[in-house]
């Protein structure tokens, strides 16, 4: 859910990024409040590092970031009351931190080759992706971003 509300967190992305979509998708599958920042990249840790990030998804809220899309869903489960994303359950707990795990370290580098793969020759489309949502003045840098990842 995107929101314009004080006390929405905010949420810094990069546009083509899973680990931001993950984030994305958890925060609006609890309704949880954000506002969005979209960053083109290479120019997103102008961003990120005065959170003490140096990739994307950073969550702001309250004063604190976190600085990487697991700890983002462990604090909106617990911004609900927990139990919704991670079980109390120890055994099940364990078990979605475990395919968690494995998504981001398995199926989220794979899926993110074959993405690109599919990209290839296709500046036009790498354009869109990495632009897309990024507005103001970090839009204005795009033509000098989207070359390096076309060649």
């Amino acid at each position: 859910m995107h929101s314009s509300a004080t006390d929405a967190a905010v949420l810094i992305t990069m546009p083509h990024s899973h680990y931001a979509e993950k984030a994305r998708w958890a925060l609006d599958y609890l309704a949880l409040p954000y506002i969005e920042r979209p960053q083109l990249p290479l120019f997103h840790r102008f961003a990120t590092r005065p959170q003490h990030g140096t990739s994307v998804p950073v969550l702001v809220h309250g004063g604190r970031s976190w600085t990487d899309s697991s700890a983002i869903l462990m604090w909106a489960d617990e911004a609900v009351g927990g139990g919704v994303l991670f079980p109390h359950d120890e055994v099940a707990r364990s078990d979605v931190l475990m395919l968690e795990d494995q998504f981001d370290e398995v199926l989220g580098p794979h899926t993110r080759r074959w993405g690109y793969a599919q990209l290839l020759g296709r500046s036009d489309l790498i354009a869109n992706t990495m632009t897309r949502s990024v507005q103001g003045e970090r839009a204005r840098w795009a033509p000098l971003v989207v070359p390096v990842f076309v060649q």
